[in-house]
C-alpha cells in the first residue's frame, strides 16, 4: 500500500451505522452499499445483535485512531463474528467488493440471479448478498428472523421466502435464477422439514457457509433435490472464496505450515485497529486445510 492511499480520506464522510434485524436491516444495507459504491462515505456496520463492549469497541476503532493506516476506497467496516475470539471490524474496500460480486457471478451462468438471506444484515454473507445485487440490477430478500436473536422457523421462513420468489417473478421475470445464502443449522432444518420442499424448489442454488458441512447433511440435501454450494470465506475475503472446493475465479489459495492463506483483490488489507496477519502476500486464515494435487481444497 502506498503512502499516498494509506490514510483514511478527509474528504470522505464516516459514520457507525447501525443496522436492526430483518428487512428493516437490510433496507440500511442498500443505503450503505449505495453509498459505498459511489464513494460517497464510509460505513461502519454496528448489528443490532451487539453487545456495549463491542459497539464501544467499533466506535472507538471507528473514530478515535485515524492514525491506523486505511485504504484510500475505505467503503464498508463489517464486523466478523467473533467465533475465534473477539469480533473485529474489517475495513473492506470498494474494489474489494466489486472483485468478490465479479467472481461470484463469473462463476455462474445465466442472468444474474436474485439472492435472498438467512443471516444478519449486518454480516459480511447478507452484504455481499446486496453488493452482488446492487451491481447487476437485481433483487436481495431476507428471513425476516434474521440478526433478531430468534430460533429459526420453517413456518416463518418458508411465508418470507415465497413472498420474495413472488416480488422476484414479477419484477424480474420467471427466467431469473433465485440463490440462498444460509449457515449448516438453518438448512439441516429445512431439509429435514417435507412441508417445505415446494419452496426450496424454486430456489436454483443453496450456498452454505459458516461452519462445517457435514456429509449427512449434502445428503440431506441430494434427497430434497437441493443444488447446494459448500462456501467458505471469512468477513476479511468479502465471504466466500471456495465454493465446493474450488477457488472462485481471480482467488490464490495456499497452505502453509498446515494454514490455508488466501490472496486476491477481494481480500481486505485491514482491520480498524492493525494489518491482516499476511506471510508472501497471502492472508493467513488461522484455518488448517489440505490442497490436493487437482486444487481441490479441504478445509
Amino acid at each position: 500500500m502506498s503512502p499516498a492511499a494509506s490514510t483514511r480520506p478527509p474528504s470522505t464522510p464516516a459514520r457507525v451505522v447501525p443496522v436492526p434485524a430483518g428487512a428493516a436491516g437490510l433496507a440500511v444495507m442498500r443505503g450503505v452499499v449505495a453509498a459505498a459504491l459511489a464513494g460517497r462515505e464510509v460505513s461502519a456496520l454496528l448489528p443490532a445483535y451487539a453487545r456495549p463492549a463491542m459497539v464501544q469497541r467499533i466506535a472507538e476503532e471507528f473514530t478515535a485512531r485515524p492514525e491506523v493506516p486505511w485504504p484510500a476506497d475505505a467503503a464498508v467496516v463489517c464486523p466478523t463474528s467473533g467465533s475465534t475470539g473477539a469480533p473485529r471490524a474489517v475495513v473492506l474496500t470498494t474494489a474489494n467488493l466489486r472483485a468478490s460480486a465479479a467472481a461470484t457471478h463469473s462463476h455462474g451462468s445465466g442472468p444474474p440471479p436474485a439472492w435472498f438471506s438467512c443471516l444478519p444484515p449486518a454480516t459480511v454473507a447478507s452484504l455481499m448478498c446486496v453488493v452482488r445485487a446492487a451491481e447487476s440490477g437485481s433483487m436481495t430478500g431476507i428471513w425476516s428472523g434474521a440478526g433478531a436473536g430468534r430460533p429459526f422457523t420453517v413456518a416463518e421462513f418458508r411465508a418470507d421466502a415465497e413472498e420474495f420468489r413472488t416480488r422476484v417473478r414479477t419484477e424480474l421475470g420467471a427466467s431469473t435464477p433465485i440463490r440462498m445464502v444460509l449457515v449448516p443449522t438453518q438448512a439441516a432444518r429445512l431439509f429435514t422439514d417435507p412441508s417445505v420442499a415446494d419452496t426450496l424448489a424454486h430456489f436454483d442454488t443453496v450456498v452454505v457457509g459458516g461452519g462445517p458441512i457435514s456429509a449427512h447433511l449434502e445428503r440431506m440435501a441430494q434427497d430434497t433435490a437441493v443444488h447446494l454450494v459448500r462456501s467458505y470465506g471469512l468477513t476479511e475475503t468479502c465471504g466466500g472464496v471456495v465454493h465446493d472446493g474450488r477457488p472462485l475465479p481471480g482467488v490464490s489459495v495456499r497452505v502453509v505450515d498446515g494454514e490455508l492463506t488466501v490472496g486476491g483483490p477481494m481480500v481486505a488489507d485491514t482491520y480498524t485497529d492493525a494489518p491482516l496477519p499476511r506471510v508472501d502476500g497471502h492472508f493467513r486464515t488461522g484455518d488448517r486445510a489440505t490442497i490436493a494435487a487437482d486444487g481441490t481444497v479441504t478445509i
